[in-house]
């Protein structure tokens, strides 16, 4: 950074990665999983669905050559089994149910590309699912959480509205990070999003206190002069918008 500055006289603020993730491939199964990943793309599957599926690969294809498979041809439905079993170290039981889909959706990649055959029947499709009581708050301990926030800075107006927004409407942290200015009609009082896990378009009422506590945040605490187009903003330069994995957590942790 202090180079640029030198350089240039300023700097931008960007991730500084230091090599690809499909580095830690050898030169046999690299190949596969960069094709594996452009016909991702090719699958109009969301970015984060998309994701999690190469990453199960990457996973998968970097553990065989411990497993002694040199080859993708020599890949057998032996070895898929044996991944569930290595992936299960990495996963929580819960999350299994979507790793064995990922391994399923490689192994039907592999197959119509013709590289191997009788893969899939050796990725279990029933797996374990944790199910138990959801906890909930009670609406006066709501009361006390969406209250807690000090409106006297400008992150606190910030997390009042985000906590209100969450608390009235049950719409996903990512969704709610992810809002932006034209997502809130004020005239018609609603809300409209398009939903990041599903890509579908929710219309919800802007309701009285989400919509006073959006409001004073846009008046009194929203960084002036701004230019992302994002509701929630960083309340410390560089002002973008949130982390949509992280922020709302943090805010109500």
């Amino acid at each position: 950074m202090l180079a640029e500055v030198a350089r240039t006289g300023g700097y931008e603020w960007k991730l500084s990665r230091s090599g690809h993730p499909n580095d830690a491939l050898n030169e046999v199964f690299r190949p596969v999983q960069e094709q594996f990943e452009a016909w991702l793309d090719r699958q109009q599957l969301a970015v984060s669905t998309k994701n999690l599926y190469a990453t199960v690969a990457r996973t998968a294809l970097g553990w065989l050559p411990v497993r002694g498979v040199t080859d993708i041809s020599d890949l057998s439905g032996a070895d898929m089994a044996g991944a569930v079993v290595f992936l299960s170290g990495s996963y929580r039981p819960g999350s299994m149910r979507t790793v064995v889909t990922a391994l399923r959706v490689l192994c039907r990649f592999l197959e119509d590309s013709g590289r191997c055959t009788g893969l899939s029947r050796a990725v279990p499709r029933r797996v374990f699912r944790r199910v138990g009581t959801v906890r909930v708050l009670t609406a006066e301990r709501i009361e006390e959480l969406t209250n807690a926030p000090d409106l006297s800075a400008p992150a606190g107006l910030r997390d009042r509205a985000m906590l209100l927004l969450a608390a009235r409407t049950g719409l996903r942290p990512i969704d709610i990070a992810g809002l932006r200015l034209r997502d809130i009609d004020w005239r018609q009082g609603l809300i409209t999003v398009v939903q990041h896990k599903t890509g579908t378009s929710l219309t919800l009422p802007l309701l009285t206190d989400v919509g006073d506590a959006i409001a004073d945040y846009l008046l009194r605490g929203r960084p002036a002069g701004a230019v992302d187009d994002h509701v929630f903003l960083r309340a410390l330069a560089p002002f973008t918008a949130l982390s949509p994995s992280s922020s709302l957590y943090y805010v109500a942790a």
